[in-house]
C-alpha cells in the first residue's frame, strides 16, 4: 500500500507549479486581450479610402494660348543663357578648395579634428560678388519658367471658370493600408514586448533564461498582474484618443468642400483684375522693374569690365552678359511699350488662380493622407504617457 501511495504523490502534480502556470497563462491572455483595439485600428484603417474633395479643373483648361504670350515666353533664352555661362565662369575661377584646420562631427557620432578641404568663394574686389551673379541667374531662372509655363502649362481658362466642378475623391487604400500596418503594428509589438525588452536590460544573471524567465525574474508576481492592466488601459486609451482624431479629422476633410468653395468664389473675384497687376502678382515683379532689373544688372557687368577683369574666362562672360542685356532689355522695353499686354496679363491671372486652386487641392489630399499618421502618433503619445508614470508606480510598488 505504501508504494503504491508514493506512487500516486510522485505522479501527481505539483500544485504550486499548476498555480504559477494558471497565473502565467492568465498574464498572457490579457496581454493579447490588451492588443485587440490596436488590431481593431489596425483593420479599420486599412480598410478606410479616406474621402477628400478636390477642384475638377479638366473641362475648364484652356485650348490655345494668344501670340503674345509665346512671344514673351521667347525672349528671355538669350539673356537667360548669359548668365548661365557667368554663373559657370564664376565657379572656376572663384570657387576654391582649400586645406583648413577645424573640428566636425563624425559619422560615428564622435567629435573630430584636423585638417580638411572646404570649398570657398574668393571673388577679387573688383567684381560682383557670387551672391549677386547668382541671384541675377535665380530671378531669370524663375522668370523664365514661368513665362514658359504660360505656354505650355495646364491653365483655367476664365470664361470657363463655370465648368469648374468640386469633387469627391478617394485616398489610396493601398498607401493608407501600408501605413497602417507600418504604424499600429509597431504599436502592437511595442505594447506586447517592452515588458521583455525592458527584463533583458535589467537582467544581469549569469544563466541563459527565455524571455519570460528573465521577465519573472526581474519582476514580482504582482508587478507582472499589474503590467497586464497597465496595458490593457493603455490600449483602450489609445484607441480613445484615436477615434476622437479620426472623428476631427472626418468632420475637416468633410468641410473641405465648403473651404474649396470659398476658394473658388474668391479666385473669381479676381478674373477682373488689371493686367499690370495679374502680371506682377504672377511673376513677382512688375513690367517696369523687370526692365529696371536688367539694366541694372547690365550696368553693373559693364563697370565692373570697364574696371579691368583679370580672370578670361569671367571676362568674356560679362561681355556677354552686356552684349545680350542691351538686346533683351530693348526688346522688353519694346515689348511693354504701352503697358503689359491684355492678353499677357490675362493668361498670367488663369495662371495665376490655377496655382491657388490647385494648392488648396493638394491640401485636401495631404490632409486625407496624413489622417493615419495623426492617428497612429496620437495612440503612440497616449500609450507612451500612460504607460510610463505607470510603470515608475508599479516598480515601486513591488
Amino acid at each position: 500500500m505504501g508504494n503504491g501511495r508514493d506512487s500516486f504523490e510522485q505522479g501527481a502534480e505539483d500544485p504550486n507549479q499548476v498555480d504559477r502556470s494558471r497565473r502565467r497563462f492568465v498574464s498572457r491572455g490579457l496581454e493579447l486581450l490588451s492588443a485587440v483595439p490596436l488590431v481593431w485600428l489596425l483593420g479599420k484603417n486599412f480598410n478606410n479610402n479616406r474621402a477628400y474633395y478636390a477642384v475638377n479643373a479638366s473641362r475648364a483648361l484652356m485650348d490655345e494660348r494668344p501670340e503674345v504670350v509665346q512671344e514673351f515666353a521667347g525672349i528671355h533664352e538669350g539673356f537667360q543663357g548669359s548668365l548661365d555661362r557667368l554663373a559657370s565662369a564664376y565657379g572656376d575661377a572663384y570657387h576654391n578648395s582649400e586645406l583648413e584646420y577645424g573640428t566636425w562631427l563624425g559619422m560615428d557620432g564622435e567629435m573630430k579634428s584636423g585638417m580638411r578641404s572646404v570649398t570657398k568663394w574668393r571673388e577679387p574686389e573688383d567684381v560682383p560678388k557670387n551672391d549677386v551673379v547668382s541671384g541675377w541667374k535665380g530671378d531669370q531662372d524663375k522668370l523664365a519658367e514661368r513665362a514658359g509655363h504660360l505656354v505650355s502649362g495646364e491653365i483655367i481658362e476664365g470664361a470657363k471658370f463655370d465648368r469648374l466642378s468640386i469633387d469627391e475623391e478617394r485616398a489610396g487604400k493601398l498607401g493608407q493600408g501600408a501605413l497602417s500596418v507600418g504604424i499600429y503594428g509597431a504599436s502592437v509589438l511595442a505594447l506586447l514586448g517592452y515588458e521583455e525588452a525592458a527584463a533583458a536590460l535589467s537582467y544581469s544573471g549569469r544563466e541563459q533564461l527565455s524571455w519570460g524567465d528573465r521577465v519573472r525574474a526581474v519582476n514580482s508576481p504582482k508587478q507582472i498582474r499589474r503590467r497586464s492592466f497597465i496595458k490593457i488601459g493603455a490600449a483602450l486609451l489609445g484607441a480613445g484618443v484615436a477615434k476622437k482624431i479620426g472623428d476631427y479629422n472626418g468632420r475637416k476633410l468633410r468641410e473641405g468642400e465648403v473651404a474649396l468653395a470659398g476658394e473658388l468664389d474668391s479666385a473669381k473675384t479676381r478674373l477682373e483684375e488689371s493686367a499690370e497687376d495679374s502680371f506682377k502678382r504672377y511673376f513677382e515683379v512688375g513690367s517696369g522693374d523687370l526692365v529696371g532689373r536688367v539694366s541694372e544688372s547690365v550696368q553693373l557687368a559693364r563697370t565692373t569690365l570697364e574696371g579691368g577683369v583679370e580672370d578670361e574666362g569671367v571676362r568674356a562672360a560679362l561681355q556677354d552678359v552686356v552684349k545680350t542685356g542691351e538686346v533683351y532689355a530693348g526688346g522688353l522695353r519694346q515689348y511693354f511699350d504701352d503697358g503689359v499686354p491684355a492678353d499677357l496679363g490675362r493668361v498670367s491671372n488663369y495662371a495665376d488662380i490655377t496655382s491657388t486652386v490647385t494648392e488648396a487641392s493638394r491640401v485636401q489630399a495631404e490632409n486625407a493622407g496624413s489622417g493615419a499618421i495623426l492617428e497612429g502618433l496620437g495612440v503612440a503619445g497616449t500609450m507612451a504617457a500612460l504607460i510610463i508614470p505607470a510603470e515608475i508606480i508599479n516598480s515601486k510598488l513591488g
